[in-house]
């Protein structure tokens, strides 16, 4: 993440669009009222709070207003606030039973910044990971990222989720940010997504994500 400008560029893009601090950032709200909507699936009828990790939650507030229905495990790797776990995603162990999973991760502008268009890939991956049956994985992107990027599209970001087990359930582009919230479903078997020009013209910034294959073949870099 340094290479793309640093911690304080990333903090400052995660509390864009909204207060944070109160809990009103605009990734947060977008996502609740779909939250509210799946609590009852999530939990499959049952009674208590949804489990939620905010990986790059810098203050960790964005979903305090809902602690009466949410349980957050906030993680990033510089916290502004004792309430968030100082850690790398990438080094938090793979869940090894059903206690240690999520019904919901939130990966919020926190994938393009990490510099390695194949550890992008990973990260997704590694969300999956972390996630119960029919749990839900929230995607924030700055929207250039999706409608103005030589490797990338809507159409190839979805087809991407999907090749990984996830099945669409709502996307939104607002004026900056582009959101996708996808429900983990079975895994088919994962095709190899290369770093690939296809949305050709001057002007195009180079986010990318690749995914199968080895970090040799992930051509580089980009933002």
């Amino acid at each position: 993440m340094d290479s793309l400008g640093g911690l304080h560029a990333y903090q400052k893009a995660s509390l864009k669009g909204g207060n944070e601090k109160q809990g009103k950032g605009a990734c947060g709200t977008w996502v609740v009222k779909f939250l509210k909507r799946e609590k009852d699936t999530l939990l499959d009828g049952g009674e208590g709070k949804l489990r939620l990790l905010d990986v790059g939650a810098v203050s960790g507030t964005t979903y305090v207003r809902q602690s009466s229905w949410i349980d957050t495990t906030s993680i990033d790797l510089n916290p502004q606030h004792p309430r968030v776990i100082k850690q790398d995603f990438f080094d938090r162990p793979v869940p090894r039973t059903e206690a240690e999973r999520f019904h919901v991760v939130c990966l919020s502008l926190v994938v393009n910044f990490v510099g390695d268009v194949w550890q992008r890939g990973q990260m997704l991956l590694h969300a999956r990971n972390h996630l119960l049956p029919n749990g839900l994985l929230f995607l924030a992107l700055p929207l250039p990222c999706i409608t103005n990027s030589r490797y990338m599209t809507h159409d190839r970001m979805l087809a991407i989720l999907k090749s990984i087990g996830f099945e669409p359930l709502e996307q939104h582009f607002a004026k900056k940010l582009a959101f996708y919230l996808v429900r983990k479903v079975e895994a088919p078997p994962v095709r190899r997504w290369k770093k690939e020009e296809v949305n050709p013209g001057p002007g195009r910034n180079n986010f990318c994500i690749v995914l199968g294959g080895g970090r040799g073949g992930a051509g580089g870099g980009g933002t």
